[in-house]
């Protein structure tokens, strides 16, 4: 049964790679949809067809983060930068996330330091806090 389920799935994602006039409300929802499913490739994969905008980027940097591409995700973080430096929430979700790829990465004690810069500028970020603590435990 779950065999079935993964080839329908497949084949719909061929489908929807291959149809380049689907509406752009009708695709975010097919991401959410794979991501629902934690299909994670696929979802990663029509990120690429979605038009720029500040959501966009964040889903498309949680998605690379999911899949452990943090190169990848560093230099995606460094191009919503430059569209998003107005966003006063840009500055906490940029922080975390370079952190988490710092952390995938190998290179623990900046993640850290990033971490408890964070929590000194946002105490209230509690998800920011867990990590950090996790973080630690770990070393």
């Amino acid at each position: 049964e779950k065999l079935l389920l993964e080839k329908y799935f497949q084949q719909f994602f061929k489908k929807i790679e291959k149809t380049k006039n689907i509406r752009q409300k009708d695709l975010n929802s097919i991401v959410y949809f794979f991501i629902f499913l934690s299909d994670f490739d696929h979802a990663l994969k029509l990120m690429d067809q979605l038009s720029p905008n500040a959501v966009k980027d964040w889903l498309h940097i949680e998605l690379l983060l999911r899949n452990n591409k943090f190169a990848e995700c560093l230099c995606l973080i460094r191009e919503a930068e430059k569209r998003q430096k107005l966003d006063p929430d840009f500055y906490a979700t940029q922080v975390y996330s370079v952190a988490q790829c710092f952390w995938g990465l190998g290179e623990k004690e900046k993640a850290i330091e990033l971490m408890q810069n964070l929590v000194q500028v946002k105490p209230d970020c509690r998800l920011s806090a867990s990590l950090l603590r996790e973080w630690k435990e770990a070393l």
